[in-house]
């Protein structure tokens, strides 16, 4: 495929942009939204609910698809199959402008306190499946999705798809068990709980009267009651819109790009020919900047958003020795195709079906392509692609356009070194099989099986004649990813075992080894070590070996060649009622606030109504871990539309120090803002502010900072250990006379204690929303643990009265102590903006942000011997700790918890 000039004109562009809508619709819970050009071109549907006040129910966290509370359903015509389909998806990845003709319904479309709650909503709160509250919206609107889908999904099913949330409170026991309440198999004892519910009942709320699923009689009879009161939220009610929408080309040109959406293959040719060689993106579901924030929609001047191309939807499963799908075919159509194919040619289509299962969740499956995913590993070949891996493992060939309309087909080899600019993908095809001699079989390795990216993925495609002690037939297919950029085939254990048997066991040791050599790892500390992904490779293919041989191996390596099934998640629960004199004492009782929110109702910081003037903070963070700023230079941020300023440490007009003083010494301070020599990456450097969140995040990146005096970063406690890097010390804590007790204990053990480190994973990250009082004072609202050490902080960074600050705390999603000693510099920073501005501020930080400037949980180390007698009681302890606390000293990290905990 050539990549000559097919002479687009520019007359020809400009006919295509006069027949262009420059607006889209969008309908929310029944309402529609007409949006324009006035929107930041990166603004995802979860920033246009939440800035516009239409859901503040709907939160968010990580913003890159991987926790689940920004949940929403959304229903579309599904261009391969022409009927209309409800799916809940991320709402922070889902870019607004490709919401064009879509039903979106939120937390607050399904019901309400006032007027009644969906069913769902009831019975996750009476299952006391809510805690903080924070996940429980997208909770509840994931189920929504599944039971939209099917309203009478097995206990496996409602299982598989709460793939997609993550609660740190509850412990998912009774969430899921609320969640498969609704299941056509759910055991008596979730029925009997949850009650009986009909399937019409799912498509709208209870009625608070009745209790039955609301007809809208309450408004029939009252024409003056709210027009939420029993409201059917019966999906289906709109279709046309839906279908009238879909085939609609888009040109918007925002302040920052211009966004196309073309509906026709050569409609999107004529724009890859034109902006070839400039900053453009092709936008299917936007779920890969979760993984490369590189291809994040902000960094880029054109945005292509393809879903409207009906040519790349096109799909053929009839001809006999190959099927075919486009390039338009979410993971979640792929895998529902395989899984109801019963085409004999297709002998590996459970295993497509099981290994979808495990690429990313439910919900990003609902929004990603096959072809998307690929596109990444195109751009970075050391992406461990799981969707790679099968497609490679099988033999795909994929078809690729360039601007001028010429298609050419590729192995994917070699595509992955194909240069895709001014190309889109259009298809791949499969080959089906004639013989039944295949052997083919996927593994994937990782911290858990869902949403997680795999430390090793393999996959194995062997012809075998079992009869013949399982002869390799011909040159078999391995495939594994996660080693490093370059490898994808064991070419040498591939030739290798060509007309070998598999039953040989001199063969079987031959292929290990040569597997072993050929298996190189680079070593990258965001990986797992390169000796544990090595075993791991060699380990799936000989698991595969095992597999192919089954009965005949020897009993005691038979389990081998078998997959691990996790069975149903089951429990029970005892509150430990006393129904005698003290009851209702005991009784237990379900969390006061649960319905409110169960409904999306309940307010944390970041969810309260923006007050006049109201500006959003973003931070900009250190890059270097231990160097000195030579320089700051904002200029550029300034001047992207709606950036409003800049706050630097300068500009403090109190005290540049977080620490509270009445809780530490003088010398124990701490720069609010760094002013000069750095301590670690993700210190705070300034304060970027702007009149909506989406501009402050993304504009930040336009701060530079230059350092000087970069020196080594200490990133180990072992390495701080060595080179004596040590805060003053503390102690000893001493009890008794343990030298004299050990001396005189029968047994002694030595040994050391290594406690890792570990992110404290709050789903709301920390915020503060910051108001200038009429008097000259502060009012905050803080995500804090610690309210007057927010107090303190804000008085003594400011230069006024503690008398003039008011700290306020409402509620919290989630804690778990990473809201005490970084709530206080938070609240410090996000005043200091709202001071110098005389505007409030609203400073609520992004997951990667949080994650970067307040670190994680203490990391220990113990060195100790332990004295002891013949029954096993300890006699005494002698112990050296040390708690890495990073770059910053924490008395409590130090010496409260080893001494209240070193015995244990």
């Amino acid at each position: 495929m050539g990549d000559k000039d097919c002479n687009t004109s520019s007359q020809t562009h400009q006919n295509l942009l006069d027949k262009l809508t420059t607006s889209i619709t969008v309908t929310v819970n029944g309402t529609p939204y007409h949006v324009g050009s006035e929107h930041h071109s990166a603004t995802s549907l979860l920033e246009f609910l939440r800035k516009e006040g239409i859901s503040r129910g709907t939160k968010g966290c990580c913003y890159e698809g991987g926790c689940g509370v920004c949940l929403v359903t959304v229903k579309y015509l599904d261009p391969l199959t022409s009927k209309l389909r409800v799916y809940a998806v991320n709402s922070c990845c889902l870019q607004l402008y490709t919401c064009d003709g879509l039903e979106v319904t939120t937390i607050e479309g399904l019901g309400d306190t006032r007027a009644g709650l969906h069913p769902i909503q009831e019975r996750l709160a009476s299952f006391d499946g809510i805690q903080c509250g924070y996940c429980t919206p997208g909770q509840v609107m994931n189920m929504y999705g599944i039971l939209q889908n099917n309203p009478q999904p097995t206990m496996q099913e409602v299982e598989d798809a709460f793939d997609t949330t993550i609660c740190r409170c509850t412990g998912y026991r009774p969430i899921l068990d609320a969640m498969k309440s609704f299941a056509s198999d759910a055991p008596a004892s979730l029925r009997e709980k949850g009650g009986i519910i009909d399937i019409e009942e799912l498509d709208g709320k209870l009625c608070k009267k009745t209790g039955k699923a609301c007809v809208g009689q309450c408004r029939r009879q009252n024409q003056t009651s709210d027009d939420a009161s029993c409201r059917s939220q019966d999906l289906t009610s709109d279709d046309a819109g839906c279908r009238s929408r879909v085939s609609k080309p888009l040109h918007i040109v925002t302040a920052q790009a211009q966004w196309f959406k073309p509906v026709t293959l050569p409609e999107l040719c004529n724009l890859l020919k034109l902006y070839a060689g400039q900053p453009y993106r092709l936008v299917y579901g936007n779920t890969g900047f979760g993984v490369f924030r590189q291809v994040g929609p902000w960094n880029f001047k054109v945005l292509i958003d393809i879903r409207g191309v009906q040519e790349l939807y096109i799909t053929d499963l009839s001809p006999n020795d190959h099927i075919v799908f486009g390039a338009n075919v979410s993971l979640t159509a792929l895998k529902e195709a395989f899984e109801k194919t019963t085409d004999p040619g297709l002998p590996y289509a459970n295993v497509f079906v099981t290994h979808l299962g495990h690429v990313s969740s439910s919900s990003i499956r609902n929004m990603s392509s096959w072809a998307g995913n690929l596109a990444l590993k195109n751009q970075y070949n050391d992406f461990t692609s799981d969707v790679f891996t099968l497609l490679e493992t099988v033999g795909t060939l994929v078809t690729v356009v360039n601007g001028c309309g010429e298609s050419k087909q590729y192995t994917l080899t070699d595509f992955l070194s194909l240069d895709l600019e001014g190309k889109v993908i259009v298809s791949m095809q499969l080959p089906k099989y004639n013989t039944s001699d295949v052997f083919l079989r996927t593994f994937k390795t990782s911290h858990r099986l869902q949403l997680c990216h795999a430390h090793v993925t393999s996959g194995f495609n062997f012809r075998v004649d079992a009869s013949n002690n399982y002869l390799v037939k011909e040159k078999p297919t391995i495939v594994i990813q996660g080693i490093n950029g370059q490898l994808v085939h064991a070419g040498q254990t591939e030739n290798f075992l060509r007309g070998r048997e598999l039953r040989d066991s001199s063969v079987l040791q031959g292929a290990l080894s040569l597997l072993s050599e050929e298996i190189v790892p680079n070593d990258d500390p965001l990986l797992a070590s390169p000796e544990y992904r090595k075993s791991l490779a060699v380990g799936h293919f000989y698991k595969f070996v095992l597999g192919v041989c089954g009965q005949t191996c020897a009993r005691r390596f038979m389990s081998g060649g078998l997959d691990l099934y996790r069975p149903l998640m089951t429990g029970t629960q005892d509150y430990g009622t006393d129904n005698s004199d003290v009851y209702p004492v005991t009784k237990s009782l379900m969390k006061v606030t649960a319905f409110n929110l169960a409904a999306g109702e309940i307010k944390f910081v970041a969810d309260l109504p923006p007050r006049q003037g109201q500006l959003h903070a973003a931070l900009v963070l250190s890059t270097q871990g231990n160097a000195k700023i030579q320089s700051i230079d904002a200029s550029m941020a300034l001047k992207i539309p709606g950036v409003v300023r800049f706050v630097e440490a300068s500009d403090i007009p109190g005290v540049n120090d977080w620490r509270p003083h009445g809780y530490y010494a003088e010398n124990e301070n701490q720069e609010l803002l760094c002013s000069e020599q750095v301590l670690y990456a993700g210190q705070p450097i300034g304060i970027l502010l702007a009149e909506d969140e989406v501009t402050a995040q993304s504009s930040r990146f336009a701060v530079k900072v230059t350092y000087t005096d970069i020196q080594p970063a200490i990133t180990s406690v072992e390495e701080a250990m060595k080179k004596r890097s040590f805060f003053k010390k503390i102690g000893p804590i001493t009890k008794g006379d343990a030298t004299a007790a050990m001396a005189a204990a029968p047994h002694r053990v030595k040994g050391a204690v290594h406690s890792s480190d570990q992110y404290n994973f709050h789903l709301e990250n920390q915020a503060a929303l910051c108001i200038p009082t009429d008097t000259g004072g502060m009012d905050v609202m803080a995500t804090s643990q610690w309210l007057d050490a927010c107090s303190e902080t804000v008085s003594q960074v400011l230069g006024l009265p503690e008398s003039s600050i008011t700290v306020e705390t409402q509620r919290l999603g989630g804690g778990f102590g990473g809201k005490i000693f970084y709530s206080p510099p938070v609240a410090g920073m996000c005043a200091v903006a709202a001071f110098v501005t005389r505007r409030p501020v609203l400073l609520n930080l992004d997951l990667h942000t949080n994650m970067q400037f307040q670190g994680k949980r203490t990391f220990y180390v113990y060195d100790y011997e332990v004295g002891f007698d013949d029954d096993g009681k300890i006699l005494a302890i002698i112990a050296t700790a040390y708690s890495d606390t990073g770059a910053l000293f924490f008395p409590p990290d130090g010496n409260e918890y080893t001494e209240a905990y070193i015995d244990s």
